[in-house]
Parts: structure tokens; C-alpha cells; sequence
């Protein structure tokens, strides 16, 4: 019986799971039937150009100025020194 009831479950959780895929992939054909009628109006063209400019400007800044600047966590710079430098200095 206990079996059962682990497989009424299991299929429960799958309708779940299936019922938000489904939700995310309507999402998605919006989200792109959107952008495609964006990139044919001459309107919102500009815009759109003008938000790629400044996401790339971000990537580029995050890039050349933000990611030599990263300092490692304590986890991570225990990683790396396999507990040899165990101190609280940088």
C-alpha cells in the first residue's frame, strides 16, 4: 500500500512540474513574440538599440574595471591554500 501511495506522490509532483513548465514556456512565447514585434517598430527600435548599448556598456565596465577588483570569500580562499594559510588577513 505504502507504494502506492509513493507513486500517487511522485505523479502529483510531476503535474506540478509539469504545470509550471508549461507557465514558463507560455511566458517565453510572449516574451519573444514581444520582442519580435519591438524589432519591427520603428518606435521602439531606438529604445531597444539604446538598452543593448548600456547592457554591453555594463558587461564591458564589469569586465575591464569590476572583476579584477573581486576579492575571494573566506570558503574559497580556504579552497585554495588547503587550510595552509588559516588567518584572518588578506
Amino acid at each position: 500500500m505504502l507504494y502506492g501511495a509513493g507513486i500517487a506522490k511522485l505523479l502529483a509532483l510531476f503535474a506540478v512540474v509539469g504545470l509550471v513548465a508549461s507557465f514558463h514556456t507560455i511566458i517565453v512565447v510572449i516574451a519573444l513574440a514581444t520582442m519580435v514585434y519591438q524589432f519591427q517598430d520603428p518606435a521602439y527600435l531606438k529604445g531597444v538599440y539604446a538598452a543593448l548599448a548600456w547592457y554591453v556598456a555594463g558587461l564591458a565596465y564589469f569586465a575591464l574595471i569590476g572583476r579584477p577588483r573581486l576579492i575571494a570569500s573566506p570558503e574559497k580562499r580556504f579552497a585554495l591554500t588547503q587550510g595552509q594559510n588559516v588567518g584572518h588577513g588578506p
